[in-house]
């Protein structure tokens, strides 16, 4: 087996990903497009979960939910009529001292927020969940309570901001192995994330022991840590026209498809970059395949089909796909950080979501179609048979109803939609329409463009894009 690392821009994949976004249709009903919920907000952070919801909204999806605590709940009331808020717990019963000595008591406080967000899962297409949430360790539990039950309902979320927090906890959730999940941090967060995977698989290598009663191969635990705590310093910068292997060491076979840099407007793949895309395909891999869109300068996704498990799929250990890929979407965007703009970003990704899941079926293989794309700056690197933990195959949507606006027959639409493919188009279309959204504004605003003039120009950078 082979991991690819590619670089590219939105020209290169246009063709392919826009079959994302499902026609619009007289006889569609309201929701059809996407009921998001967003999960967050708390007395201290109102904003995230707003820029969020009615980012979802300014993208296309129909109906936006946002769930808060008791005193965020009337300020982002306040923002929009778009949206329909729920507070989903009282601030004044966090850290109670009434509660705090009667476990029984706590415990049903948090089962009863939780579940005010649970029981509305039958209206719910996606979630985003973390904007603005706070790290108070009573909401953490309320959340992991959430999402553990989301994971059961089999519905599709983006965990962004704090809610990668609850990732990091001693008793967070388990989302490993599950497909409908994608993680949307930054720099400090996919670090922390990273830090905290590793901690918990020391345990595991330390002590021996089988996690969770997974078949899991020690010595290919032990490489993947390894490959998330590369640096720059750990790998040999690497030539455009060789293949390298993951240990940094150079091969001498030529990429049939790499091209000069001269004759691409995308910058080639730098060592730093490499490296980075390696680390966020290893956290993939020992998170058992879910999708990662780590944020920055260049947005690097990696859904691995080398994990510990996954729960939507078929798990053979002879059959799984010969090569697998981890992308590095170059895109201009905008120099400037202002808060909010990754709260954009999950909305239209939760939106992106439910979009490709039914969609699957149209889109086809990006690793395939950009490997003979010439403008495509790549890196072939093997993985050896003992470094893989247990090989998954393609992960099929048997219990999900194709769209039926979709009917294109093509012999190049695979005969079982794979959601990891569509989950990296998903996370394509979506990072390309909030980075031109962010351009945009940019170019208008200068210094002064805050997160409303990015969400104020989703709209045209949608249609630049789609040109419906």
């Amino acid at each position: 087996m082979s991991l690819q690392v590619l670089k590219f821009a939105w020209p290169d994949v246009a063709a392919l990903t826009l079959n994302v976004v499902p026609p619009l249709d007289a006889s569609s009903h309201k929701g059809t497009m996407g009921r998001v919920g967003v999960v967050g907000g708390s007395k201290d952070y109102c904003g995230a979960p707003y820029y969020a919801a009615v980012s979802a909204l300014k993208f296309g999806a129909d109906l936006s939910w946002v769930y808060c605590s008791q005193e965020a709940a009337i300020p982002i009331k306040s923002y929009s009529p778009e949206l329909m808020v729920t507070p989903f717990y009282d601030d004044k019963r966090l850290g109670d001292s009434n509660t705090e000595h009667l476990h029984e008591t706590k415990q049903d406080f948090i089962d009863e927020s939780a579940e005010v967000i649970t029981s509305s899962f039958p209206r719910l297409h996606t979630m985003v969940i973390g904007p603005g949430l706070g790290r108070h360790p009573d909401v953490q539990l309320m959340i992991q309570a959430v999402l553990q039950e989301a994971v059961s309902k089999d519905i599709g979320f983006v965990i962004d901001a704090d809610g990668l927090n609850v990732l990091t906890t001693k008793h967070s959730p388990s989302v490993s192995g599950y497909s409908k999940c994608i993680l949307t941090p930054n720099a400090p967060e996919f670090e922390r994330l990273a830090s905290a995977t590793l901690a918990h698989f020391e345990g595991y290598v330390t002590n021996d022991k089988n996690n969770g009663g997974e078949d899991l191969n020690v010595k290919a635990v032990q490489y993947w840590m390894q490959q998330l705590r590369l640096n720059d310093s750990d790998t040999t910068t690497p030539s455009s026209t060789h293949e390298t292997s993951l240990d940094g060491k150079l091969h001498t076979t030529k990429l049939s498809a790499t091209s000069p840099a001269d004759t691409t407007s995308t910058p080639p793949l730098t060592t730093t970059e490499a490296v980075l895309a390696k680390r966020v395909y290893a956290l993939s891999v020992l998170l058992g395949g879910v999708t990662i869109l780590r944020k920055g300068e260049v947005d690097i996704i990696a859904s691995s089909r080398v994990g510990l498990n996954n729960r939507s799929s078929s798990q053979h250990k002879d059959d799984g796909p010969s090569t697998d890929a981890v992308y590095v979407l170059y895109g201009k965007g905008c120099p400037r950080r202002c808060g909010g703009l990754g709260d954009i970003l999950s909305g239209i990704t939760a939106t992106a979501l439910h979009w490709a899941t039914p969609r699957a079926h149209l889109l086809p293989d990006l690793s395939s179609a950009l490997a003979n794309n010439s403008n495509v700056h790549q890196q072939t690197h093997p993985i050896e048979q003992t470094q893989t933990i247990r090989t998954i195959t393609t992960t099929t949507l048997d219990s999900i109803t194709p769209d039926p606006s979709s009917t294109d027959s093509s012999s190049t639409t695979p005969s079982k939609p794979d959601l990891h493919n569509a989950l990296i188009h998903a996370c394509i279309f979506a990072s390309t329409v909030a980075k031109r959204s962010a351009e945009m504004a940019f170019a208008d605003k200068g210094r002064s463009m805050t997160a409303p003039d990015v969400i104020e120009r989703i709209g045209r950078a949608f249609q630049d894009i789609y040109k419906e």
